[in-house]
């Protein structure tokens, strides 16, 4: 299995990106769909939880009630735009270093992930006056 920089690039570009961003969606989805079986609930309680469930499924995509077509939610339609806009050379280049110092460190993916978060470039002469412009 391919290690991937721990970059904000690489981050976004992993398919588990949605998982933490929706289960707790998808737990309010499970918890109006409950609410809804109560018996005698109010018609005007059962509208406010169709208008919750109609926001949720918004952002987690569903099946249209009209033509029972699916859809994309807007989360993933988002997510797929970022990915999308992911430089790719970048992230090339940033998984080739990361496998570098994996090799560097012995395979220890905790130590490279700590070393790549706290290392800091020796200042050169370049990034140096470019240090002192925007200061």
């Amino acid at each position: 299995m391919e290690c991937e920089t721990p970059t904000i690039a690489s981050t976004l570009s992993r398919a588990s990106l949605t998982c933490p961003l929706l289960k707790p969606l998808e737990e309010a989805k499970a918890v109006v769909a409950e609410a809804k079986k109560i018996p005698n609930l109010p018609e005007y309680m059962r509208e406010r939880l169709a208008g919750l469930e109609s926001e949720i499924s918004r952002y987690l995509g569903g099946v249209t009630p009209w033509d029972n077509k699916p859809y994309s939610g807007t989360i993933y339609l988002d997510i797929e735009r970022i990915r999308a806009n992911i430089p790719k050379a970048e992230l090339a280049k940033e998984q080739a270093e990361f496998q570098k110092m994996l090799t560097f460190f012995g395979g220890d993916r905790e130590k490279t992930e700590l070393a790549l978060a706290t290392f800091t470039p020796k200042p050169t002469a370049k990034n140096q006056m470019a240090m002192d412009i925007s200061e």
